[in-house]
C-alpha cells in the first residue's frame, strides 16, 4: 500500500482531502508530530455486510403495536369533534 506523510497541522487544515486520498486512492496516511510518527490512517480491510431489507422487514414486522384510531376521540373548541 502506498503511503504519504502529513503533519498534524496539515491534517487539521485539510482533513477531508487527506481522508479522501486514503479512501479513494487506497493510500495510507502517516501523521507526524515534530518529525515523529504518531498515527497511521488506513482503510478498513472489512466492509459492513449488506442488509437484506425484505428479510429485515419480515423479521421485525409487528414489533411495534398499531396505534389506536385517534379520530374517534378528538375534541374541538370544547365540543366533541366527529371523525372525518
Amino acid at each position: 500500500m502506498d503511503t504519504f506523510s502529513v503533519s498534524i497541522t496539515d491534517l487539521k487544515q485539510n482533513t477531508s482531502e487527506i481522508i479522501n486520498r486514503v479512501v479513494f486512492e487506497k493510500k495510507e496516511a502517516v501523521i507526524k508530530r515534530h518529525g515523529k510518527v504518531v498515527v497511521h490512517i488506513v482503510r478498513p480491510k472489512t466492509t459492513t455486510p449488506k442488509i437484506d431489507l425484505a428479510k429485515a422487514l419480515k423479521e421485525t414486522f409487528g414489533a411495534i403495536p398499531d396505534f389506536p384510531d385517534v379520530k374517534k376521540s378528538r375534541y374541538f373548541s370544547g365540543r366533541r369533534f366527529k371523525g372525518l
